[in-house]
């Protein structure tokens, strides 16, 4: 049972933020209002209570108001309420209720649907080898049956090869397996380019290792001496004395960076690890090498004849990486130069994010944008 009671608040920092009141047992709200702040103040801490605020478009010197669906954890309630209040003084609050009660459920406003086979052009996309080796295929496929006049050049090089790209004009979309990094955003403003980012879905990154290695877990610590150099023996982690092989990502993979983050506190990788320019070669050197490590995307790894490692216990699962229990889990983007956009990038982006392209997403092993909860607590 659901009950929802949403109060706007205005004040100099927060414009009509709902705050909900919940009574029972919360799974899945399916669309709702949000507006943020322009100065984007609150994301950190509206990710940490489980709202993706990367779909939150706020343009400078303005605000924004979007629909958008989220899933809601009712454990992380108090967090979001921490969040909506942080800044705002007593008195503020209080005068912002009585004036500004509202009820606002507002469901979304899609663009309209182009009629089937309306659509022709040629969609250049370049970027993630997460993206262009494992999703692209399917959904381009299944794009097709609607647009069949629409062709598609896909390059997966790399994320940061992809940011290049869009910002040089040589693609009309840019994947990525993360948000892009404050020098491409600076270069992106440097050029007079609004870059419009659209989420796409989320994945774990496995820690593989050979069938054979006797090592059935690892703990984040290990992990992290691992790969920077600290550890270079099976033994050490209870394994057999084996020297330890690093196999890991080129530097223009969104992955190479985004494990330095999530997995070695941004140290640098151990000199002597072997590089590869996208996962499939990765995986088959671990599947070679009994004293091989190395990490992939959970889908690939699935079906690439390695082992995946529980990590503190964890495995890397679309239910671990849903709900934030796995410790290696990334967000996949679609990157747009907004001022460029056509109505076949659009459409394509549209598509991914419906109700159909996003079930190829959760067919290919992957998290869908807003994969319902159901790891709720009735608790305070």
């Amino acid at each position: 049972m659901l009950s929802i009671a949403v109060n706007v608040l205005r004040s100099p920092a927060m414009v009509a933020v709902p705050v909900f009141h919940l009574v029972g047992r919360v799974e899945y709200i399916k669309r709702t209002v949000i507006v943020r702040d322009h100065q984007h103040r609150r994301a950190a801490k509206l990710r940490q209570s489980g709202i993706d605020s990367s779909r939150l478009r706020i343009r400078p010197g303005g605000y924004s108001l979007h629909s958008i669906p989220f899933p809601v954890r009712y454990d992380r309630v108090k967090t979001f309420w921490r969040s909506i209040f942080s800044g705002l003084s007593a008195r503020k609050a209080a005068q912002s209720l009585p004036a500004l009660l509202l009820v606002l459920l507002v469901a979304g406003c899609p663009a309209k649907k182009p009629e089937v086979g309306t659509l022709q052009g040629k969609v250049v996309i370049k970027g993630s080898n997460t993206f262009g080796e494992e999703l692209a295929r399917g959904i381009i496929e299944e794009y097709r049956k609607e647009q069949p006049n629409v062709v598609f050049d896909l390059e997966s090089e790399g994320t940061a090869s992809g940011f290049a790209a869009l910002l040089a004009g040589q693609c009309d979309l840019a994947a990525a397996s993360r948000a892009a990094n404050k020098d491409e955003l600076e270069a992106a403003r440097t050029r007079g380019i609004e870059l419009n980012d659209q989420v796409i879905g989320y994945y774990g990154v496995a820690v593989i290792v050979n069938p054979r290695n006797s090592v059935a877990k690892l703990k984040s610590a290990q992990v992290r001496d691992i790969f920077t150099g600290g550890i270079q023996n099976w033994k050490a982690v209870g394994g057999l004395d084996a020297p330890i092989h690093l196999y890991i990502r080129d530097a223009v993979s969104g992955t190479h960076l985004g494990f330095r983050e999530l997995a070695m506190e941004n140290k640098p990788y151990a000199a002597g690890a072997q590089t590869f320019t996208n996962y499939a070669q990765l995986a088959a050197a671990v599947a070679q090498d009994p004293n091989g490590i190395g990490y992939s995307s959970m889908s690939l790894a699935d079906r690439a004849g390695v082992k995946e490692l529980p990590i503190d216990g964890m495995p890397a699962t679309v239910t671990s990486v849903n709900e934030d229990r796995y410790p290696y889990s990334r967000t996949l983007h679609l990157y747009t130069n907004k001022a460029r956009e056509t109505p076949v990038t659009k459409d394509f982006v549209r598509f991914v994010q419906s109700k159909r392209g996003q079930r190829i997403v959760g067919e290919m092993g992957f998290v869908r944008r807003f994969e319902p909860r159901f790891d709720l607590h009735s608790g305070d």
